[in-house]
């Protein structure tokens, strides 16, 4: 998706695709690239570690319905329906937004980037 997304927009950006996100980190901090993208979740797990202290999420989140996550089940688990009805009890009654809240943040890490380069 970040990939497609910055083609898109972005298209006269000079845009390096990487195959593995440490890759990517390792070109940030060595002053290789001057941001990057990445999802929401190993972003900010990322900006926790020593090496992410001197970055920040700058920008606005960046999303689609693509995005989502999913779970694996067999075909046929009953346990398929009642996952469902959990989640979206959870959904309902706030308690998923309180617990992505806690544990993922709010912002996004469309764009990570060293404080000093803005």
């Amino acid at each position: 998706m970040a990939s497609q997304y910055l083609q898109d927009e972005h298209a006269d950006a000079d845009i390096k695709l990487y195959d593995t996100q440490d890759n990517a980190y390792l070109d940030l901090t060595s002053g290789r690239v001057r941001g990057m993208m990445s999802d929401k979740v190993t972003g900010t797990d990322w900006l926790k570690t020593e090496a992410g202290s001197g970055y920040e999420i700058k920008g606005q989140e960046i999303s689609s319905d693509d995005d989502a996550m999913g779970i694996a089940f067999r075909k046929g688990d009953p346990l398929v329906a009642k996952f469902n009805a959990a989640l979206a009890e959870l959904k309902d009654n706030g308690t998923y937004d309180q617990i992505t809240g806690s544990y993922f943040g709010t912002s996004s890490t469309a764009a990570a980037q060293k404080s000093s380069r803005d």
